[in-house]
């Protein structure tokens, strides 16, 4: 299938004029959820929406024991014990037990 001219310069254009993000925290990087409720039908917990809040109160953790902000562990969250995203490979992984409860 080919593209046409067209399309390629108006993705590339859009491409160039999207701000790209200036920083990105390396638990964001290093951090990863299985989809739980939205698809799995084994999930406890709900872990695809609630990441982004567990991963900043790890920062503020972080924060508060005095380490770095560019220094990150890999997390792994998972909604029920079936371990999908390989949270027992981990240096920090939380497996749902149930509604918004997590196990270390």
């Amino acid at each position: 299938m080919q593209v046409s001219k067209w399309f390629k310069n108006t993705c590339y254009a859009a491409l160039k004029t999207r701000e790209q993000p200036r920083f990105v925290d390396p638990l964001n990087i290093t951090a990863m959820a299985c989809p739980a409720f939205p698809l799995c039908p084994l999930a406890i917990t709900e872990v695809e929406r609630g990441i982004p809040g567990i991963l900043k109160r790890i920062r503020a953790v972080f924060e508060k024991v005095g380490l770095k902000y560019n220094e990150s562990v890999v997390v792994r969250i998972i909604g029920c014990p079936n371990g999908c995203a390989r949270p027992y490979m981990a240096e920090l992984g939380l497996v749902g037990d149930g509604p918004n409860s997590y196990q270390i």
